[in-house]
């Protein structure tokens, strides 16, 4: 008897990637310092006890390792209309949105070198923490199977640009330190055939200041 041919494929076509992922079954604090709801919507119990916790003015405060999401603003409010637990920025968007697509430029020297010490500290951390943030997305992303070519680049492109803003941050204070190097330095003719030794720091010290004083010649 013949054999009869299975026409259908044996295969199913792949669309785009839809993130999912498991329900919850420890609550979280919410992005603005609020304890989640258990259930969604919110019931009416948890809105009364929102609202006297806000009358009384002891609505709690954000938590610090919130800051380490972009978490949407729309995200940042659970109301009786809220059908489904929001958006908490663990992921970047997948829509083709311009703001999404696009992102700023990575810091100049010429930019770094004409803020203070103070200035350049804080930056530094912004940038760090704009690191582990995009370093989060790609761990959940990972974690979720999302495709590196659906949005997987601009990640790329971001982190990149901390780096090299980071890194010319570690270049215009390494030039602030040879500049106190020099300025501390003894002269030496232009005709002279030795080369003076400038020793990085005093042994067992870790402060950079110490460049100076081991030009003067101080010992520990």
């Amino acid at each position: 008897a013949p054999v009869a041919v299975e026409l259908r494929p044996q295969w199913t076509p792949k669309g785009k990637p839809q993130p999912t992922r498991p329900a919850r079954a420890t609550r979280v604090t919410l992005p603005n310092g609020l304890p989640e709801p258990s259930t969604y919507p919110p019931s009416k119990n948890w809105l009364d006890k929102v609202e006297k916790m806000r009358a009384a003015g002891e609505a709690p405060k954000q938590h610090p390792l919130w800051a380490f999401f972009h978490v949407p603003p729309e995200s940042m409010e659970v109301t009786a209309d809220t059908k489904m637990p929001p958006d908490f920025g663990s992921l970047p968007r997948l829509e083709n949105e311009s703001a999404e697509l696009k992102s700023g430029r990575s810091w100049s020297a010429p930019e770094l070198r004409l803020k203070s010490f103070e200035d350049l500290h804080t930056l530094w951390y912004i940038l760090l923490r704009e690191r582990n943030v995009i370093a989060t997305q790609k761990a959940e992303r990972k974690r979720i199977r999302i495709a590196q070519q659906y949005g997987g680049k601009l990640l790329s492109v971001r982190s990149l640009r901390c780096r090299k803003s980071m890194a010319r941050i570690k270049y215009v204070l390494n030039e602030r330190r040879l500049g106190a190097i020099a300025a501390a330095a003894p002269s030496v003719h232009a005709d002279a055939a030795q080369r003076v030794s400038v020793p990085f720091a005093l042994k067992g010290l870790n402060d950079p200041a110490s460049q100076v004083e081991a030009l003067a010649g101080v010992t520990p």
